[in-house]
């Protein structure tokens, strides 16, 4: 079903749901939204539309909050296990995925009625710190007594931390519509305070671009592919960086463990840095520290055994992923030694390419383009971890996780 469809339905009464009390003034869906019995799937962009379409009289409508997520879990009547499917196994964002979810979670609901408060699933919340993560969504679930993350108050346990990982056209299986609805002005709980009806702001014409790359395999959840789902999401929204834009790119660099401090200067390896400091969970081993020299990243993946030379890519032996990045000699004798980076899309069925997006090329902008392995100036590949995640990664990470349940 398509995300428009999703709100048609539910602004023509057809989706399936009930209000239930949480507190005085203050009502929660009972169950997540679904039409002709399936539970949907939907992105922030299509959960705040369809929030504003159920807004009207005395009531306001809109996103969750991390508080009341945890009074969800807390007053459920019924707490079924999160139901995880496998991605390297299905595209999680189909529509056969979405069919099997519901399936095998409304097996777990039993009989109760559609009247009785059940915790289950994802949602798009609201929080301040959204403010940190511009172009991205937040979203919070999967309550588990047998999850390795806290809620954000420590009462419970939970696969999803709260997250910004994802832009507002993402969605899959386990991002659920349910919504909170409340008299006008009136405060939501929430643990930051001062949280009113009034929802974040999320674009109400989403481009044909954040369409397309919303429903791309590569969204499916390895650090390096949520890296690049960034990467391709900030060439749409900042293709042409400002200056403040290029000092917030700079200002997570580090060096001998220390802020490095710059605001101004050649960004490429401080884009990427970037990407991974939005998209990186606790849980994730890192490549690489951030950076604002693609020599520091090519000299931290070779420390921590993550650089693949481009020798063993035209050997045939070794090829990126979705995800990794490229490092590129750029010095010019006498003068400078210098490298540039960017960030691998996908490799070509006959792996002689791989289409590349950079920041701080042609003029400063980012760019998207094929390269040959064959190039003389590349030099090989900083290889972030990839799904699911090894023996290795696990004990690093120190938890153990579904492969599917963090996204």
């Amino acid at each position: 079903m398509k995300q428009t469809e999703i709100v048609a339905a539910v602004s023509s009464g057809k989706a399936q749901f009930t209000w239930i009390e949480l507190q005085p003034g203050l009502e929660v869906m009972a169950w997540p939204v679904r039409i002709d019995g399936t539970f949907v799937a939907v992105s922030a962009h299509t959960a705040q539309a369809c929030a504003d379409a159920l807004s009207g009289g005395d009531w306001v409508v809109s996103l969750t909050t991390t508080e009341i997520e945890d009074l969800i879990y807390d007053r459920a009547a019924l707490r079924p296990e999160p139901v995880t499917l496998n991605p390297t196994k299905v595209n999680i964002a189909s529509d056969g995925a979405i069919a099997e979810h519901s399936q095998k979670l409304l097996q777990r609901f039993g009989a109760v009625s559609e009247g009785t408060l059940v915790a289950c699933g994802k949602s798009w919340v609201q929080t301040k710190k959204l403010a940190q993560h511009p172009g991205r969504a937040a979203n919070y679930g999967f309550f588990s007594k047998n999850a390795p993350y806290p809620s954000e108050k420590g009462n419970f346990k939970l696969w999803q931390p709260l997250s910004f990982a994802h832009n507002f056209e993402h969605y899959d299986y386990s991002q659920m519509l349910r919504l909170v609805r409340c008299k006008a002005g009136t405060a939501l709980p929430s643990y930051e305070g001062d949280m009113t009806t009034t929802a974040r702001s999320i674009p109400s014409e989403p481009s044909a671009a954040a369409d397309s790359e919303a429903s791309v395999s590569i969204s499916q959840g390895t650090l390096g592919e949520r890296c690049l789902i960034w990467c391709l999401e900030e060439a749409r929204t900042h293709e042409h960086p400002d200056a403040a834009r290029i000092a917030w790119y700079h200002a997570i660099a580090m060096r001998k463990g220390k802020a490095l401090g710059i605001t101004v200067g050649n960004f490429c390896a401080s884009a990427q840095s970037r990407a991974l400091v939005e998209c990186a969970f606790d849980s994730d081993t890192r490549p690489h520290e951030p950076r604002a020299g693609a020599i520091e990243l090519q000299q931290d993946a070779t420390r921590l055994g993550n650089w693949r030379s481009v020798a063993e890519v035209r050997a045939r032996k070794w090829s990126p992923r979705p995800g990794d990045l490229a490092i590129y000699d750029r010095s010019t004798p006498t003068v400078a030694w210098l490298r540039h980076v960017d960030r691998v899309i996908v490799v070509s069925d006959d792996g002689l390419q791989y289409e590349n997006i950079g920041a701080n090329e042609g003029g400063g902008n980012w760019h998207r383009e094929w390269s040959l392995f064959s190039n003389p100036k590349l030099l090989g590949f900083v290889v972030y971890p990839g799904v699911p995640l090894t023996a290795s990664e696990r004990a690093s990470a120190n938890v153990a996780f579904p492969e599917t349940a963090i996204g």
